[in-house]
């Protein structure tokens, strides 16, 4: 279990762990809403989770889920603790699989259905969680192709090497092997490798990630992407790319519009999107039809610098 998912999920309460005085105690304040109930057995308090971002909270939920061992987590659920890069949503319910032989009281989430390999689980100090093999190939078939490739970017991004634990999957998906053919380890953001996956989905352009060039000024610098054989830059702005404090966020948008002034002067087009255009599709409709535009007048405004 990674550190992050070690200090949330020693916040815990899991009454099986705790002797009677406990147990009455984490009760009596759970009947006071002090203490909120995550899953049968499983308690936190209140205060602590409802201040956590809603990626903390689904993990939590996650970890709640499978601390009796009665399910393993999956799918879009056993991405967020293995950390990879995950597309998700405050309402987005916890994926699991019911562990062979047992029964369960009540449903906490979406269990997942099929029969689940030994060899494609680990069982962990808390819980038992698909291997990242397992929840990428899960990720494919269930969330599809554009959820599986912003997550497999993640776990190639970490380690390359990566690839020959996933591609042992590929035989058994499309689009898991589709996603392995078109994934660039160059992103480096969710928001990068979300538009990546919509614009390898639908190829109607291409784009190349991560592009050294240099701007009016003759400074190398480096844009997330330039659309192929143009002279178009498109600039993915994410969560924290500009600090946390007002006057460093003052300082890097000064900074970053200098940038894109010089890029500008040295004949670039830039196509700025924020990362919740790009999560909610609205970037890649734009660039599309500003793209399809130009190639229908004959490419008048978008020559290839070279």
């Amino acid at each position: 279990m990674s550190r992050g998912n070690l200090e949330i999920a020693n916040r815990l309460i899991v009454m099986r762990e705790c002797d009677q005085k406990i147990r009455q105690r984490v009760y009596r304040a759970y009947c006071r809403e002090k203490n909120l109930r995550l899953a049968q057995g499983v308690y936190i308090d209140s205060n602590y989770y409802h201040d956590l971002p809603f990626w903390d909270q689904h993990r939590l939920r996650a970890l709640a889920c499978g601390a009796s061992r009665v399910r393993i987590v999956a799918g879009i659920s056993a991405a967020m603790l293995w950390e990879m890069w995950v597309i998700a949503n405050p309402a987005t319910p916890v994926e699991y699989y019911l562990a062979r032989g047992r029964k369960e009281q009540e449903t906490p989430g979406r269990r997942l259905s099929g029969a689940l390999p030994e060899d494609d689980y680990l069982a962990g100090a808390r819980v038992c969680v698909t291997t990242r093999a397992r929840t990428i190939f899960d990720l494919a078939n269930i969330h599809g192709y554009q959820t599986c490739f912003v997550a497999a970017s993640s776990v190639l991004a970490q380690n390359p090497e990566n690839m020959e634990e996933l591609a042992a999957f590929a035989d058994r998906s499309e689009t898991l092997a589709r996603v392995l053919r078109d994934v660039d380890t160059r992103v480096e953001s969710p928001a990068e490798a979300a538009f990546l996956a919509q614009v390898c989905e639908e190829g109607i352009f291409r784009v190349i990630p991560q592009v050294s060039i240099i701007d009016g000024q003759g400074t190398m610098r480096r844009a997330d992407f330039q659309i192929h054989k143009t002279n178009v830059l498109v600039e993915v702005s994410g969560l924290g790319k500009y600090g946390t404090t007002e006057a460093d966020q003052r300082y890097r948008v000064d900074r970053a519009a200098g940038r894109l002034d010089a890029l500008a002067t040295a004949g670039y087009r830039i196509w700025a999107y924020s990362a919740q255009q790009v999560f909610s599709g609205e970037a890649y409709r734009d660039a599309r039809r500003r793209y399809l535009a130009a190639r229908e007048a004959g490419y008048p405004l978008y020559p290839r610098l070279e």
